[in-house]
């Protein structure tokens, strides 16, 4: 939604113009404002608490505020049509100095269409034309006293700026592979030049008719090279939305009016204006505060963050236990009655639940993170060649330890204690060097948490022998020189080969 997504929703009167040029003398100018206002079917019910809408409030602060509508008496107005989904302007007949006079301000094209018979609409089509390549948003203004007699007044051009931020969100968007198609109303010419100002450079403009005249196939063929549709109606929006997500693609809409809530409601996410309609609002699963595209963009860059995060501590639980419960199963069947203590046991988990519940989750994006394509909407997590990496990392610790336990001298409580830091030291390598799957960990700055907890596991895992207490409870004996070195090549080896895959080939892998 373009208005007050895109841009600043701060409506403002810009110039008042006619094919011979500007109106700038103030009395003429504010003369054709005063009939834009009573051509607006809304400004007749001010007086009753009605709220404006955008243009009329912009016209009626050009003119000095509320009160210059409030001061239309409604026992003049005749009839009034506002503005609908089929027509995009608003008409009004009252009586005005003992004469009735029609007025109809909006989408300049479908005004003049109103002008029938005689004269000449070139000059007025080539002013709309010059005037909307500059981006304003435009309304034209016609009178009438025979309602087959209608004129063109003036073309009233609006300002409305682009919200600060924007383009960079833009560029972001379309880094990340996220595909933006600006929906208005708006004249075409007007579009593309916001859009252009946004960053967008459409190749062709789509108008709410040529997708009315298209089947769902054709528009689905045509999804992937639409980036603005102009004089859109609420239909083509929730047409959009259905056929693009018949087309297996995940659909974010943003909106701000009531006409905007079947579009929202069918969305896969539906995103509000903060200062848009309590319909809106209620049809949608997020709202925006500052009703930016660029806050947008950063939510989806924080949500990237954390399902990375989720993904990483997932990997991490899932591997550690494919280590120690692996470890337990085949010594076990190996014939080995007690290879592990509960407390050794205890004291492993108790590593295993706070690095993945408190270091992981505050993990720094990654650099490439909003560069990489959208996840396909039925991958889980955790998918197969990821689940087959994780049972070779962990598998491999496993097996390495019972080797070491089986093949190295010494009593029971040694061997199993040997063993047992290996698990341990391990576990501590696998956390920090799975905080990327598919880049060095070298090439990431550091995670001061996670960093200490490992830091403090390596040193207790090591004072636990020197502590008559805790060594008497864990059966701990001290480990020399060549036990420390057999332990750390089975914990580095997993990270080494690690980081050489994801270095060489940015591929996707398990320490």
């Amino acid at each position: 939604d373009k208005t007050g997504t895109l841009t600043a929703n701060r409506l403002a009167v810009s110039e008042v113009l006619t094919p011979s040029g500007a109106i700038l003398d103030p009395s003429s100018r504010a003369a054709v404002l005063a009939l834009a206002i009573r051509a607006e079917e809304d400004a007749w019910h001010l007086d009753a608490g009605a709220r404006p809408g955008s243009f009329t409030q912009a016209l009626l602060t050009e003119v000095g505020g509320d009160t210059a509508g409030a001061q239309l008496d409604r026992a003049a107005l005749l009839s009034a049509d506002g503005p609908s989904d089929g027509r995009p302007w608003s008409r009004t007949w009252s009586r005005r100095d003992g004469v009735e006079e029609g007025l109809a301000i909006g989408a300049p094209e479908a005004v003049l269409d109103l002008w029938k018979g005689d004269g000449d609409q070139g000059p007025w089509r080539e002013l709309i034309e010059r005037e909307a390549g500059r981006g304003g948003r435009l309304l034209l203004l016609s009178r009438a006293i025979d309602p087959k007699a209608w004129r063109p007044v003036a073309v009233i051009a609006f300002a409305d700026p682009l919200r600060e931020g924007v383009s960079d969100a833009m560029g972001l968007a379309r880094g990340a592979g996220i595909q933006t198609v600006v929906v208005t109303g708006d004249h075409p010419t007007t579009a593309t030049a916001i859009a252009r100002e946004a960053g967008i450079d459409p190749d062709r403009v789509v108008l709410g008719s040529d997708l009315a005249a298209w089947s769902d196939d054709q528009l689905r063929e045509h999804l992937a090279g639409l980036s603005v549709v102009a004089r859109a109606v609420p239909e083509d929006k929730l047409r959009l939305v259905d056929v693009a997500r018949t087309a297996g693609r995940t659909v974010a809409v943003t909106g701000d009016g009531v006409n905007d809530a079947p579009a929202l409601q069918h969305a896969d996410v539906a995103v509000a204006m903060g200062s848009g309609t309590a319909v809106a609002k209620e049809a949608s699963d997020l709202v925006l505060g500052d009703d930016s595209f660029a806050t947008l963009m950063y939510g989806l860059r924080e949500g990237r963050r954390i399902v990375a995060n989720v993904q990483k501590g997932l990997v991490f639980l899932v591997s550690t236990h494919v280590a120690l419960l692996g470890f337990i199963l085949i010594a076990t069947l190996a014939g080995i009655s007690q290879p592990l203590l509960p407390l050794q046991i205890l004291w492993l988990e108790l590593f295993i639940d706070l690095s993945t519940s408190v270091a992981f989750e505050r993990e720094r994006e990654e650099p490439d993170a909003m560069t990489r394509p959208p996840r396909p909407r039925g991958r889980p997590l955790l998918d197969t060649p990821l689940l087959t990496r994780i049972a070779i990392a962990g598998g491999f610790s496993a097996v390495a330890a019972l080797v070491l336990m089986l093949v190295h001298d010494g009593s029971d409580d040694h061997v199993r204690w040997l063993a047992y830091t290996a698990l341990v030291i391990a576990q501590v390598v696998r956390a920090y060097a799975n905080r990327s799957l598919t880049r060095p960990v070298v090439t990431l700055p550091p995670n001061g948490v996670l960093l200490a907890a490992c830091l403090v596991v390596v040193a207790v895992q090591i004072l636990i022998p020197l502590v008559p207490p805790l060594a008497e409870a864990f059966h701990a004996t001290p480990l020399d020189l060549v036990d420390w070195a057999l332990v750390l090549v089975i914990a580095l080896a997993p990270a080494v080969v690690a980081e050489v895959i994801r270095a060489t080939t940015h591929r996707e892998w398990v320490a």
